[in-house]
């Protein structure tokens, strides 16, 4: 599962007809730019990752070396093509995961075994993130997942028994932890949040949480601290099953395994009614954000275990597409990150050879 949890989950409001129709027009000519990081190793399983774009054009990711001292750096992507690597201190894996107007950088790094957060202001310099009640162990620590353009941060912390926690980071550097009513409290249960943009500017945060059966549901937290919990219509009860929500502003996009282990795309709207968003001839449809102009992003799989990039209007019409030099075998395709205002759908692909990729489709 490609990050489908963290994988890649977000939202804002659906615009007008009037200003959405412009965005349609202009799908007709599609262009795509892609690009590799310098530094970024050319073997299986290396290359340049993509997480998001902001409304600047700046792009964030990461990509993975040939070996050495370090095994992945972060970066940002400038909209002239410029490339700024970093690292955190002792960081073996740097993983940004969202930006905001500003340029801050919000995302987190394993020294190998332990997760920390991290702040990288535009100046460069990073501020390290790790929650008190962060385990340890192996895969435990200190997640972050979004930054807000108010400069909130928010993440999750995985303690020392491997459950799973909720945090919010204010601007001042304050910290406040919840877990969602219902959520698991056994090694990977607990509450999980949507990366990219699960914070929306009103502090209102998205994403799952995983019960005591090992179910998922979808949660809601308003920015006075209430919690409301929903389930996509369909979505399976078994363990593993159910509802993701990813991303939040007021719409809420996810996707549901449904009671076959089928996974399906949604969009919920403010008033709490859903709508199933499947592409045509998928096994799988991920949805993975959506836009001011209500243009939602994903990524869907074929029979081959492929994938491919797709962007729905705000009236439903799928405009399906693949990066230039894509595989077509199990796992290898095109890859899709968080959309912007200005409709630019960042992501990345795997060529025939597991070689990662960064690209940029401009509608």
């Amino acid at each position: 599962m490609k990050n489908i949890k963290q994988a890649r989950f977000l939202t804002f409001t659906l615009l007008a007809a009037g200003a959405a129709m412009p965005v349609l027009a202009q799908l007709s000519k599609p262009t795509i730019i892609e690009f590799n990081a310098p530094g970024a190793g050319t073997g299986a399983y290396q290359g340049t990752q993509v997480a998001q774009i902001n409304p600047s054009g700046v792009i964030i990711g990461c990509y993975f070396t040939a070996g050495g001292a370090v095994g992945a750096y972060g970066y940002l992507r400038t909209p002239d093509g410029k490339f700024e690597s970093f690292a955190p201190s002792g960081a073996y894996y740097t993983y940004p995961q969202s930006i905001n107007p500003q340029g801050e950088v919000a995302g987190y790094s394993y020294d190998n075994a332990v997760a920390s957060g991290f702040l990288r202001t535009p100046g460069g310099d990073l501020i390290t993130i790790d929650l008190p009640g962060g385990g340890t162990g192996y895969g435990q620590g200190t997640f972050v997942w979004n930054i807000n353009p108010a400069g909130e941060i928010a993440g999750t912390y995985i303690d020392g028994n491997g459950v799973s926690h909720g945090f919010l980071r204010a601007p001042d550097g304050t910290i406040s932890t919840f877990d969602v009513p219902g959520a698991g409290t056994a090694a990977n249960q607990g509450t999980y949040m949507a990366s990219y943009e699960g914070l929306s500017s009103e502090g209102a945060v998205v994403g799952w949480f995983l019960d005591a059966n090992n179910v998922n549901h979808g949660y809601l937290r308003a920015p006075d601290g209430a919690i409301t919990t929903f389930d996509a219509p369909g979505a399976g009860t078994g363990a593993n099953q159910g509802t993701l929500a990813y991303g939040v502003s007021p719409a809420i996009p996810g996707v549901y395994y449904d009671g076959n282990n089928v996974l399906h795309g949604f969009v919920r709207s403010e008033a709490g009614d859903f709508t199933t968003i499947d592409v045509p001839g998928a096994i799988g449809t991920n949805v993975q954000n959506i836009n001011l102009r209500g243009a939602i992003d994903g990524d869907y799989y074929d029979t081959n275990g492929a994938s491919h990039g797709f962007l729905r209007g705000p009236y439903g019409t799928i405009v399906e597409f693949d990066a230039p030099g894509a595989g077509t075998g199990n796992n290898q395709g095109t890859y899709v990150g968080a959309n912007n205002a200005q409709g630019d759908v960042p992501g990345y692909y795997t060529d025939e050879n597991n070689v990662y990729h960064g690209f940029l489709w401009k509608p």
